[in-house]
């Protein structure tokens, strides 16, 4: 394609055309006119090249150019582990090694920097972000590249860093696959770069004064080392400990004690050799001290002096309430953190008092310990409080194994064929088995050992399942023979006790009339029945003569109950009613050896273990979301379970503290440690007050503060609610963004820790809680991650360049036209046609024809 740079000297072209009009049509003698006219054509042809040249001829070609951004990291992630040279250098031999190839450089970590448009010219200067270089953003970086592309090109994205992007990599991928072009990655530092932080520093937000509490601070190292860890409390030294830093996470924690009311503030520190990145050794915590009590014990009318006791040990303040003085209401809950309920019938809560305490917990995120003996849980149901506790007292349709085992020692002797409208005793002990084991699960154990001078197992101790074959065995049963007690209810007393079960009972159905006999040692079956805290047993009298001062003997010492069925036509239904009473039993007596569950992490107690035997505990069965993290040793069942029902959470332990069950344990000296780690499992980090709960999330760009606000009714709408964070004394105020919710937005603050009030207006209810500033991400993560380049690679069809050559970009590309001036060459061209006229000029025309 060709084009003139300066078209309007082709007007020119109008003389030199006209002579050579005139030097045709002149006619004179053919030598004379054919020589003038052969050299006013040539004149004509030499002034119409000048006049082309004149005009600027241009020559135009399609090229379609090869354009490459250089993304290049310069994150403090990626400096801490190369110097500005050294990336110099490397971005240098990329282009060199890349010919095809024209150009541009862009710098980026929170922003992104235009440095050299295209093309790129060598050598590069050592290069220096002006930025903010906490951050790593490619979504703007990318952003930038894309708007910036020359047009009609090829277009490709180069990005060198150590793949450690901490913000915008998604949004990043998402724009360059929607404008097709590729990135490939070139690696950047080290896969291991030497480095001691401050990963976590735990501890709590709010503090009692006087009271120990701990403090965790997490070291994170990639290469081992000497350190110095150091706890600042208000600028001063409170701990300080040099030692090695092993490779990967070190944990140590330190007890500190506050006296003074308000904010506190403290600084975790590590110094380690050799340490290339030094923003993320420090990180800053506070802790507020609260004069009022946090903790409020609810009993019933008797005192409670073994619990107070306790609680004094523990350093706690706490206030006491007995619900004689009243029902338990929210107004009251809502001023204290944590609520320990004991003594307390819970079948005797009243709806409005299980309201208040489920809103406490859930909504206000307060935490509710509940000690739940005996005494409190007897006539508990489904529903109501139990809802919110972390334990059922309904055994599940599928345990961890047999539920019950029972095991029925039945009479067949003569004395059992006395009749009620033709049916004898036998046949309604046979119907009341029947109907027995209707009740039961299929996955229960079942035993039949029948007796009269001698004795049968009719049914061996097995999982009940098909129900057909108890049936069948109960069918051919006849009263007949004498009566020999002794011997079949040892087997059975054998049998039982080894049969793992949750609950395992014998239930005797005879009239006790039995043959004495010498070897018949009934006092000391009578001593193993009381011993054994394996298995109870129960008797049913059959009949009008029956020995009763035998059988009711054996179910005292069988901690079971004794029923004279004097119409034996009940029968079935102190039998049917018998089994649901175990199968419902609720107390565990006798000893019993208590552990913690393996790997639970909620109550951290090695240092006082093991743990005195309990004499008995309420028989429950952990939820699907709850923790147990104390057990019996031989049965699993929970002693002390924790579960987050809401905002808050809700603990029981599953025996008194009164000293019925737990004599050992209250003679025990590290009793109110164990309690004092029972309340922190349930103790909230922050909590609502006045219907108020404050919550803040350190954002990437911002600060969000946001306030749910609740009330006895539902949500608090329309409220006006003001925020003021100290130290800086920043005031902002709060808008309504959905029913109940307030937010604020702001921004960043410097790293530090920082107290939050917000103040509602119209009542003058505040609440406060504490927030940290940490350092940012991009000092969390660092070394090179390799997975990471690949994967931005591969999301977008780019490439992983190892070896600095760049693979040719796909696509043809719209292309674009460029121009080359050849008015000199042409000029070139008419001074040899001129000296060559002016040579033809002196030749007759002769010679030259």
């Amino acid at each position: 394609m060709i084009a003139f740079a300066r078209p309007l000297f082709l007007l020119l072209l109008v003389v030199p055309l006209g002579l050579s009009g005139w030097a045709v049509a002149t006619r004179r003698s053919y030598v004379a006119t054919q020589g003038r006219r052969f050299k006013g054509l040539l004149r004509a042809f030499l002034v119409s090249v000048l006049i082309i040249a004149l005009a600027g001829p241009l020559i135009g070609e399609r090229k379609v150019p090869n354009n490459v951004y250089l993304l290049v990291d310069l994150s403090a992630s990626v400096m801490a582990a190369i110097e500005a040279e050294q990336l110099a250098e490397q971005i240098d031999e990329l282009v060199v090694a890349n010919p095809d190839y024209q150009f541009g450089l862009i710098t980026f970590a929170a922003e992104p920097q235009l440095v050299v448009p295209f093309p790129l010219r060598l050598p590069l200067t050592p290069l220096r972000h002006q930025g903010e270089k906490s951050g790593t953003d490619l979504s703007a970086a990318v952003d930038l590249a894309i708007a910036t592309f020359p047009d009609g090109g090829r277009n490709k994205i180069v990005l060198l860093s150590d793949g450690r992007i901490t913000y915008g990599l998604d949004r990043g991928l998402a724009k360059a696959q929607l404008a097709g072009v590729p990135v490939s990655v070139v690696p950047l530092g080290q896969e291991v770069i030497p480095d001691f932080a401050i990963d976590s520093f735990s501890l709590p937000t709010v503090a009692e004064p006087g009271r120990p509490f701990q403090i965790e601070v997490s070291i994170a190292a990639t290469t081992s080392g000497e350190g110095t860890i150091i706890i600042y409390r208000e600028g001063e030294i409170v701990f300080l400990q040099q030692r090695t830093i092993e490779r990967g996470i070190t944990t140590i924690t330190f007890t500190d004690t506050l006296d003074e009311k308000g904010k506190h503030r403290y600084q975790a520190l590590v110094r380690g050799k050799g340490d290339l990145l030094p923003q993320n050794d420090l990180l800053h915590g506070a802790v507020r001290v609260d004069g009022a009590p946090t903790l409020l014990l609810l009993h019933g009318a008797e005192d409670i002096p073994h619990l107070r006791r306790l609680l004094a040990a523990t350093g706690r303040g706490f206030d006491t309430f007995s619900r004689q003085a009243g029902t338990i209401s929210l107004a009251q809950l809502s001023a204290y953190r944590a609520v320990i309920m004991s003594d307390i019938v819970l079948a005797a809560l009243t709806d409005a008092e299980i309201a208040a305490l489920r809103y406490f917990v859930g909504d206000l995120g307060g935490g509710l310990l509940v000690i739940a003996g005996e005494e409190e849980v007897r006539g508990m149901t489904a529903g109501g409080v139990a809802d919110l506790l972390p334990v059922s007292y309904i055994t599940p349709q599928r345990g961890r194994e047999a539920s019950l085992c029972l095991v029925f020692v039945i009479d067949i002797s003569a004395s059992m064929r006395g009749r009620v409208g033709g049916a004898t005793q036998l046949d309604l002990v046979k119907e009341a088995v029947v109907a027995t084991i209707a009740t039961l699960d299929r996955d229960d154990k079942v035993g039949i050992i029948v007796f009269n001078r001698h004795y049968e197992w009719i049914v061996p101790i097995q999982p009940l399942g098909d129900r057909r074959a108890i049936y069948q065995a109960l069918l051919p049963l006849r009263a007949e023979g004498g009566t020999d007690l002794y011997g079949p209810l040892w087997e059975a007393i054998r049998a039982i006790e080894e049969t793992p079960a949750r609950l395992r009972h014998i239930i005797v159905l005879s009239d006790g009339e039995t043959i004495i006999q010498p070897g018949r040692h009934f006092h000391v079956m009578l001593d193993h029945i009381g011993a054994n805290e394996y298995f109870t047993l129960s008797t049913i009298g059959t009949g009008v003569g029956i020995n009763e001062m035998l059988l009711r003997h054996f179910a005292y010492r069988g901690r079971g109950q004794f029923h004279w069925a004097r119409d034996i036509r009940a029968i079935p239904a102190l039998t049917v009613a018998e089994t649901q009473r175990v199968s419902r039993q609720r107390f565990i007596s006798g000893e019993v050896a208590v552990i913690p569950p393996v790997g639970q992490e909620i109550l951290m107690i090695e240092e006082i273990m093991p743990l005195p035997k309990l004499d008995g505990y309420v028989l429950t069965f952990p939820r699907p979301t709850a923790s147990v993290a104390l057990q019996t040793a031989k049965t699993n069942d929970p002693i002390f379970a924790v579960w987050r029902t809401g905002l808050g959470k809700v603990a029981v332990l599953n025996t008194d503290l009164d000293g019925d069950w737990s004599s050992e344990w209250l003679a025990w000296p590290q009793l109110s440690l164990l309690v004092d780690k029972m309340i922190n499992s349930v103790f909230p980090a922050g909590m609502t007050v006045a219907g108020l709960r404050p919550a803040v999330v350190v954002g990437e760009e911002q600060i969000t503060v946001t306030v749910d606000a609740y009330g006895a009714d539902g949500w608090k709408n329309f409220l006006s609610l003001r925020g003021l964070i100290l130290p800086g004394e920043i005031e902002f105020s709060l808008s309504q963004i959905g029913p109940g919710r307030y937010r604020a937005q702001l921004p960043l603050l410097p790293v530090g820790g920082y107290l939050l009030q917000i103040e509602e207006l119209t009542h003058k209810q505040r609440v406060r809680t504490i927030f940290v500033m940490p350092y940012a991400e991009e000092y969390r993560q660092i070394g090179l991650d390799v997975d990471a380049l690949l994967h931005i690679a591969m999301a977008t069809g780019g490439s992983y360049v190892g070896d600095e050559i760049i693979p040719p970009l796909a696509g043809e590309g719209e292309g674009i036209f460029t121009y080359r001036d050849i008015s000199m060459p042409i000029l070139f061209g008419a001074l040899l046609l001129f000296i060559a006229e002016l040579g033809l000029r002196k030749l007759p025309w002769r010679i030259i024809s």
